[in-house]
């Protein structure tokens, strides 16, 4: 059994980047309801994911890669697509995609010198609060309260941002 356990999380995180273009696509096509599906089903595979693979401690390099670029692809076509579509203002999923390029970068960094670049409670939130956002904007549509959420959501994320930058700093000082 542990065999087969082994590659699911791998496989979730596989689906999931195949159902971002299908999450494009109808959100592109204004197909609202089936795209809002397709993303709370594609988030789904990530909680599920992460679960089996600690419980079961069958983490891999490519799941250290692959989930959260795939968790951060899916987020930001959900964000440009809503702006698309004039759901929210295009600044916010911009400003996402300047701190997750900044992100990257930092990341890549911090592999290079061995530090753990795991998930923090503050990235966690802002990730699980974007997600809740999202969501309510599939709801409420164009709605001043899901702009404001979007902006919250914003303010988490640069917060998570600084957080991380200030974890990366320390631990760069003491090397």
């Amino acid at each position: 059994m542990n065999r087969i356990i082994r590659y699911v999380p791998n496989t979730l995180t596989i689906l999931r980047l195949c159902a971002i273009p299908i999450f494009a696509l109808l959100m592109l096509e204004n197909r609202l309801t089936e795209a809002m599906w397709v993303f709370l089903a594609a988030e789904a595979t990530d909680m599920l994911d992460g679960a089996i693979a600690r419980k079961y401690d069958v983490m891999t390099v490519f799941g250290r890669i692959a989930d959260p670029a795939a968790d951060k692809l899916l987020q930001l076509t959900a964000l440009f697509s809503l702006a698309y579509l004039g759901m929210i203002p295009l600044m916010i999923p911009s400003l996402f995609f300047i701190k997750e390029l900044f992100m990257l970068v930092v990341g890549v960094l911090a592999i290079r010198r061995k530090m753990d670049t795991s998930a923090r409670w503050y990235g966690k939130v802002a990730s699980a609060l974007l997600f809740v956002v999202i969501m309510l904007t599939f709801f409420l549509r164009e709605s001043p309260v899901t702009t404001f959420l979007m902006w919250v959501c914003v303010c988490m994320t640069l917060f998570a941002l600084i957080m991380y930058g200030r974890n990366y700093l320390t631990h760069r000082r003491k090397a």
